[in-house]
C-alpha cells in the first residue's frame, strides 16, 4: 500500500490565507512522501479558501466549529506569563484547535490505520523555500524548525510519526492539568529563575522533556503573514530566536550538514531583509504613545528585542533569489 502522510492544519483561516496555502502547495506538499490527506480544524470563517488545497491531496477533511467559551478561571492562568506579545486567550484557543485536529486524526486513523508521517502546521504560515521533512521519522522524535525557539521549541510547525504527533497535539491538556498547577506550586523552579516568564514555546519544551520525546531540526523557513493597515507583511524570525545547532547527533550525515548550512545562509538573508526600508515593527511590541512612533522609528528598528514585519513583496523577491 502507498505510504500515507497526514498534513494537519489548525487555527484561524484569515482573509489572506490563500497566500499561505499557495506557499504550502509550492513548498510543503511536494516534499511529503506517499499519498497525502489533509485534516484541518478552524473556527468558522473563510471556509471556501480551503478548496484551494483539494486538488493537491488525496482527501481533504476539515471541521469548522465555534470557539469554546473560556471560563474566568482559564483566562486567569497568566501568572508569570510573558504578556508583551503572548495573549493567554490566543494560546488557549490555539491549543484547543490543535486538540480538535488531533481528534480528526484519531478518527481518520481508526478507519485507515496509523499514518507513517504526520506534519502539523498553522494555516497562516508562508513557506519561503522547500520544507525539510523526514520521509521516515524516528520513533519518539519531533522535528521542528530551529528558529523562534524562545527557551523552548518552535510551536508553529512540526513533524513526526503518528504516536509522537498524537502526544504533541495534547499539549493543551498538559498545560491545564500538569504544567500550570506545577508553576503555581514552585514558579522559580519551573521557570528556571525568579525573573523568568513563560510562553508557549517554553511550555512545549517542558512537555517534550517530560514525555521523553527527542527533538531534531527540520531546516524549514517560514514566517507568519500579517496585515497592518491593509498591507501584507511577513513576521520574520527574530535574530535572537535562531538555534541552528541542536544537540549533536552522530547519525547526522553530510547531506544533513549541507541542509543545515543552507538553512543558515537563508537565515542570514532573512535577517538582512529586516533592516531594509519599508520594514515596520510588529504593532504588538510597540509600547510607546502613537505620537512618538515616527520619531522613534529608526531607534526601534535597531532594538534587538523588537519583531520586524517585512513587506510581502520583499519576501517574494528573497524567495526567488536565495539558493
Amino acid at each position: 500500500m502507498p505510504q500515507t502522510t497526514l498534513l494537519c492544519l489548525s487555527s484561524i483561516i484569515r482573509n489572506f490565507s490563500n497566500l499561505a496555502f499557495d506557499s504550502l502547495i509550492q513548498n510543503l506538499l511536494p516534499v511529503l512522501p506517499g499519498e497525502v490527506t489533509i485534516l484541518g480544524h478552524s473556527p468558522p470563517g473563510n471556509e471556501a479558501l480551503i478548496e484551494r488545497l483539494r486538488p493537491h491531496c488525496r482527501q481533504l477533511i476539515w471541521s469548522f466549529t465555534p470557539d469554546p467559551v473560556l471560563t474566568a478561571d482559564e483566562l486567569a492562568q497568566d501568572f508569570r506569563a510573558d504578556t508583551i506579545i503572548n495573549v493567554l486567550r490566543n494560546n488557549l484557543l490555539q491549543w484547543h484547535w490543535l486538540g480538535a485536529c488531533a481528534q480528526l486524526k484519531a478518527n481518520f486513523e481508526a478507519e485507515h490505520g496509523p499514518a507513517r508521517l504526520v506534519v502539523w502546521s498553522r494555516p497562516d504560515l508562508l513557506y519561503l523555500w522547500p520544507a525539510d521533512i523526514p520521509s521516515t521519522p524516528r520513533p519518539r522524535t519531533l522535528y521542528t524548525s530551529p528558529h523562534d525557539m524562545w527557551r523552548g521549541y518552535n510551536d508553529r510547525f512540526c513533524a513526526g510519526d503518528s504516536e509522537t504527533m498524537s502526544q504533541r497535539m495534547k499539549i493543551g491538556r498538559y498545560f491545564q492539568d500538569v504544567w500550570y498547577p506545577s508553576l503555581l506550586r514552585d514558579p522559580d523552579t519551573v521557570l528556571g529563575g525568579s525573573g523568568r516568564t513563560w510562553n508557549p514555546e517554553f511550555v512545549l519544551g517542558c512537555y517534550l522533556k517530560e514525555q521523553g520525546i527527542q527533538v531534531q531540526p527540520s531546516y524549514t523557513h517560514f514566517c507568519r503573514i500579517r496585515q497592518v493597515d491593509g498591507q501584507l507583511y511577513g513576521l520574520t524570525p527574530h535574530r535572537r530566536g535562531f538555534r541552528a545547532h541542536f544537540v549533536h547527533d552522530p547519525r547526522h550525515s553530510d547531506l544533513r550538514e549541507a541542509e543545515r548550512q543552507r538553512f543558515e545562509e537563508r537565515a542570514s538573508k532573512l535577517l538582512a531583509a529586516q533592516t531594509r526600508p519599508g520594514v515596520i515593527i510588529d504593532p504588538r511590541r510597540i509600547e510607546h504613545p502613537p505620537g512618538l512612533i515616527e520619531r522613534l522609528g529608526k531607534f526601534l528598528l535597531r532594538r534587538d528585542h523588537d519583531r520586524r514585519l517585512v513587506p510581502l513583496e520583499r519576501l517574494r523577491e528573497l524567495e526567488a533569489s536565495a539558493p
